[in-house]
């Protein structure tokens, strides 16, 4: 991928295992060599024309794209994870999820009267103020 235009006139090429190196155009020398600009290979570079060739990218096997400043010696402006949207390969990478809120609910206690007939909280509450009276 060349990166030419006002600001620069380089070549960048990658290097196996997620490096690159920068040639410069017009002196025909090696600027720079990236190591482990990335974690895997560099499938792509590509020079960002609507930015006037200021900035290139790099993209990597597994879809992480780092954006570059086309100097002499590019720095690393930032990095786009995953740009593939493949959900497992950026799972070490996001929050654990939250813990469960326990919600306790209190059991309910269902009484019988004499007969053997359910009582209703009612019926209970009735019942109750009778003996308080007695």
């Amino acid at each position: 991928m060349a990166v030419s235009g006002e600001r620069s006139n380089l070549l960048c090429a990658g290097l196996g295992r997620g490096n690159f190196i920068v040639y410069g155009l017009e002196l025909k020398n090696q600027m720079h060599i990236f190591e482990l600009a990335h974690a895997e290979e560099i499938s792509q570079i590509v020079s960002l024309n609507k930015l006037q060739n200021k900035y290139f990218a790099t993209r990597c096997v597994e879809g992480h794209v780092n954006l570059w400043s086309a100097t002499n010696h590019p720095d690393r402006l930032f990095t786009l994870f995953n740009i593939d949207a493949d959900e497992e390969a950026l799972a070490h990478l996001q929050p654990p999820p939250p813990e469960p809120e326990v919600v306790v609910i209190p059991e309910k206690v269902i009484k019988y009267d004499d007969d053997g007939n359910e009582i209703e909280e009612e019926e209970e509450a009735e019942a109750e103020e009778e003996e308080d009276e007695d």
